[in-house]
């Protein structure tokens, strides 16, 4: 359990389940707490945390609750801006835009970022979309290797979110809705020949779609919210 330091860092909490509290080698533990988000040195022998700080110094509009562990480099943490695709170097405190993605191949100039998630070669992310008004638009899934757009779904609002697997093979996609019959999480292949193949599970039998949960590679895990 992390303690309390001079900077306020109590009541920490991971800000979702599949965005992880740990970098690559747990030297460094990042938490949402009362004082925003806070970066802890911690030893993985000893099970203790130090050494508290304000993670993203200077902010520059880092959507802080969708920041992602790198899964290669200790050192690097992923974030979004409203408009681009950030990796931050946690030990200098110097950010590197990985791509402005407004306006960029089909993407509205009337872009706002939400709901990062990646893959663990740290090369595939995915976004919900949204505009200035923060209200939904769809959503997409970047490629930094290739420097493309793999899906982008437009004027789409009855989704919750959306998270790529590990793999980068599935797009989970959650409704937002639930109950007997009803389908609660949509998963894209985007292997599959386009238009992607797409698969509805419902939240009932024989799919029993999970609600809360998160992304292996090629499997997600999570628990059952309706009865």
């Amino acid at each position: 359990m992390l303690k309390s330091f001079s900077i306020d860092s109590s009541n920490c909490t991971t800000a979702y389940s599949y965005w992880p509290s740990f970098n690559a080698n747990s030297s460094r533990v990042a938490a949402h707490c009362s004082d925003g988000m806070i970066l802890f040195d911690f030893s993985s022998t000893t099970m203790n945390s130090s050494n508290p700080r304000i993670l993203f110094t200077p902010r520059i509009g880092v959507r802080e609750e969708a920041a992602i562990w790198s899964h290669n480099n200790p050192d690097i943490i992923f974030g979004a801006t409203p408009s681009s695709l950030v990796r931050y170097k946690v030990r200098t405190g110097q950010y590197e835009e990985v791509r402005n993605l407004v306006g960029f191949s089909g993407l509205l100039n009337d872009l706002f970022l939400d709901q990062m998630s990646k893959t663990t070669d740290d090369d595939i992310f995915a976004f919900t979309r949204k505009n200035s008004t923060y209200a939904k638009t769809g959503y997409f899934v970047y490629q930094w290797s290739t420097n493309r757009i793999l899906l982008n779904v437009e004027d789409r609002t009855d989704f919750d979110e959306v998270q790529i697997d590990k793999s980068g093979r599935y797009l989970v996609v959650k409704t937002g809705v639930q109950g007997n019959g009803l389908v609660e999480v949509k998963i894209h292949d985007l292997q599959s020949s386009k238009p992607y193949a797409t698969q509805d599970l419902t939240e009932s039998l024989p799919d029993l779609a999970p609600g809360h949960s998160d992304n292996g590679n090629g499997v997600f895990v999570g628990n059952k919210n309706w009865v």
